[in-house]
């Protein structure tokens, strides 16, 4: 009966989530984001922000919340495999990427790296625009049949993600395309598509520590795991 009420409802997670007034407030947000930060004198001005204030708050941001950035390493594309999936055949052309973000570690630890799905429409000739996005059960899990041609995770995943038979409780709580956007759709408004799964190279469990320190550089705080993510995406 909840799973019921949950799916008419379009998810459980929205039953519990906090609900932001829909009322335009005159009251100011707080802190006021421009008055005296610490030792830093208030903001009057764009430069102000630009040279002074900014630059703060993306320190206090990862020294309290996220972490340090990773160390800038030129990624390398290792391989480009073409896949021939039944599940996209018909409109996409689809490659495998092998992506590897750092060197070998120290202790004989192979690269970082992590796998991505780069779908095109079918014969599309670029430039294309391109969407970029993260997944949270690997690539695989885009489609139902798991298909075994697509790399499996760098790392391990929760057992759900692995066989697909909780595909349609997860679905149920957190929506249709909780795995992966409608490929095809997307294609078809002229956007290629890149997918990849962010666990490869920091794992969504406490397993993801040793590559955290390795990103870290020695550094501190270390990175954490979602600006090892957002690190990723760029």
């Amino acid at each position: 009966l909840s799973l019921a009420l949950c799916a008419g409802l379009g998810g459980c997670v929205s039953l519990f989530l906090e609900k932001a007034p829909a009322a335009v407030s005159a009251t100011p947000a707080e802190p006021p984001v421009l008055a005296a930060f610490e030792s830093d004198a208030a903001v009057t001005t764009r430069q102000d922000w630009s040279e002074r204030r900014a630059p703060i708050l993306r320190q206090r941001f990862q020294d309290l919340i996220y972490g340090v950035e990773p160390a800038n390493y030129a990624a390398k594309v290792i391989s480009r495999t073409p896949l021939d999936l039944p599940e996209t055949r018909a409109f996409a052309d689809v490659e495998q990427w092998h992506v590897q973000v750092s060197d070998a570690g120290a202790d004989g630890a192979p690269p970082l790296a992590f796998n991505m799905l780069v779908f095109t429409p079918k014969g599309a000739k670029g430039p294309l625009p391109i969407l970029i996005a993260q997944n949270f059960c690997g690539n695989r899990a885009l489609f139902k049949r798991r298909p075994p041609e697509i790399a499996p995770s760098l790392t391990k995943l929760y057992q759900g993600c692995e066989s697909g038979k909780m595909d349609w409780l997860i679905e149920s709580i957190l929506g249709k395309y909780i795995s992966g956007p409608p490929v095809e759709q997307v294609l078809a408004r002229g956007y290629a598509l890149a997918e990849f799964y962010a666990g490869d190279v920091a794992a969504d469990n406490k397993d993801a520590e040793p590559a955290l320190l390795r990103l870290s550089g020695g550094r501190t705080p270390r990175t954490g795991t979602l600006m090892a993510w957002a690190w990723e995406y760029s």
